[in-house]
This record gives C-alpha cells, structure tokens and sequence, in this order.
C-alpha cells in the first residue's frame, strides 16, 4: 500500500481506521495526524482476508467497497467523474440487487434486481418533477409503466412480452381520461375516453391506424354509432334525436349524406333520398295519423 501523510488545518482521527480493521489502540495526541493521502487502502480481517477496499476502479470512479468472509462484495459506494453516485448492497454471489443512485443527468434511481441483473423494479424521479415506476421481466423486457409527468398527466402502461405497449391508461393535466389497446406491432386498435364536454367515446381502429367503428354518446344521453370505411371516412351513421327518435344516415365518400331513415317518437318516420350534391331527390315517409306521404323531385339544372 503505497501512501503519504502530510499536516493541514483539518483534523483526521486515524483511530477510526484502526477499529475498522479490527485492532483497539490506544493513540496519543501525537499520533493523531490532520490528513491521510492514499491511492488505495484496503482492510483485511483477524484472518488475513479483504475485509474493505477504499480506492478507485478501472472506469476511474471512486469506490467504497465491503467483502463478505469469503471474499465476495456485499456493498458498494461509488462515485463517478461525471457527477454520478449509487449505492449497492450485493448478494452472497457478488451480484447487485438493490441500487439506489443519483446519474449524471440528475434523475434520482431506485432499483431492484433479479439474482440475473434482468428482471427489475425501479422507481426514476427526474429533475423536471417527472416521475416513472417500471418493472421488467426476467428476459430484460419492459411489463409494467407508470409514470407522472411535468405537467400533471398520469399514465400507466402494461406491454406484450415482445416489447410493445399492450394497454395505456392517461389522465391528461385537465383531467381528461383516455385508454388505448394496442396489437403486438404497436398499432392502436381500441381507444376510450371522455373529452372537455363530457362525450365518452369508443374508437374500434384498423390495422392502419384509422378508425373503423366509433360510438360517442353526449353529455344528455344522445349516443350515436359510425361506420367509418378504409381511409377512416363516415360511410354510416346510426343515433338517437333529443326526443329519443332513432336515425340511420348513409353518406358517400365525401362525407354527403345520400339517404337518410328517421322514425319519430310519435309514429312518423321517413326515409329521404339526396343525390350526390345533398338535394333532395325522393321522400317517402308516414305521417303521425298513418296516412303515406311520397315526393319526388326532379333534379337542379346545372
């Protein structure tokens, strides 16, 4: 062990070291020296095995280690050049499974590990007030997420054992909620939520992404049922009217209404017929007493 000692302003009791390593000495005033420079100090116990090293390591960072009587490493303090520090008590095979820790970016950790290193839980807090929970397999994959960001949202997340996220639940900073599941690509297909109004919603998406089927139903109770086609365009719309009247609306693909089939609360219901530019070109319908009722009409001249 090769060191140096030298006298400063700040005192160093060096007894402390001394029963560390085992040995009650009685020291004088003399004997007690103001600083201790070493490159490396090891302590060994009454059998002459390494009980504590306190040195640096090959990556250059400073560590305080402690060994079991067989030599393993049951408890490690470390600290990097970058600014980066972590605490880790060991099992008896040496390996880390508990590490609490402060990186160089300034997120705060908490983990704990598998006797493989793969599979943990930790806990990161952030230094823009986010905060993230994550456990992981036994293969290294990510299962479980829950997070607080920055801005008040709260997300919690459970992922396909291939790595993609499988459901995510959010609640937004304006406490809006939302639930979204995904196939094992990653590609949303079901999606649930309740906007500023109060609507609640279900979008059923296909592969592409776009949606295929959404029910909404309004603050009042008004539900309403959309047939979307391929490019995520309405094709077919089936609701209910503030008195509670149902409605069947058929639109082309650009969005106009091309027939619409309504039945009223006190018995009339119709069915209109629109050409291509939304005019009306045919009704046929049954008033409140029953009696039929039929209209045509010829089309606009250009």
């Amino acid at each position: 062990m090769a060191f140096r000692l030298r006298r400063v302003g700040v005192r160093f009791v060096v007894v402390v070291l001394a029963l560390a390593a085992g040995r009650a000495t009685a020291w004088t005033k003399d004997d007690v020296l103001n600083v201790l420079e070493v490159q490396e100090l090891k302590i060994h116990n009454a059998a002459g095995k390494l009980s504590a090293r306190l040195g640096t390591d090959t990556s250059g960072s400073s560590v305080l280690e402690f060994f079991d009587a067989g030599g393993a490493l049951v408890f490690c303090v470390r600290a990097d050049d970058g600014g980066g520090s972590s605490i880790s008590p060991n099992d008896r095979a040496g390996k880390a499974r508990i590490r609490l820790s402060v990186e160089r970016d300034g997120r705060a950790a908490f983990q704990v590990h598998q006797p493989s290193g793969k599979g943990r839980f930790e806990v990161i807090a952030s230094e823009d007030g986010g905060v993230e929970q994550q456990i992981v397999d036994g293969r290294g994959t990510r299962r479980i997420a829950t997070r607080v960001t920055k801005e008040g949202a709260a997300e919690s997340a459970l992922y396909h054992a291939e790595g993609p996220a499988a459901i995510v639940n959010r609640v937004d900073g304006n406490g809006r909620p939302s639930e979204t599941l995904y196939d094992s690509h990653g590609r949303a297909r079901v999606s649930i939520g309740i906007d500023d109004s109060g609507t609640s919603s279900i979008s059923v998406h296909n592969a592409s992404g776009k949606d295929a089927v959404a029910i909404t139903a309004s603050p009042q109770g008004r539900p309403c049922l959309c047939l979307k086609d391929e490019e995520g365009r309405a094709r077919l719309l089936v609701s209910l009217g503030k008195d509670g009247s149902p409605g069947i609306i058929l639109l082309n693909e650009k969005g106009v209404a091309t027939a619409r089939l309504t039945s009223a609360t006190e018995g009339k219901s119709e069915l209109v017929m629109t050409d291509e530019k939304g005019e009306v070109r045919m009704c046929l319908g049954v008033d409140s007493h029953g009696a039929p009722l039929m209209l045509m009409k010829q089309q606009s001249a250009p």
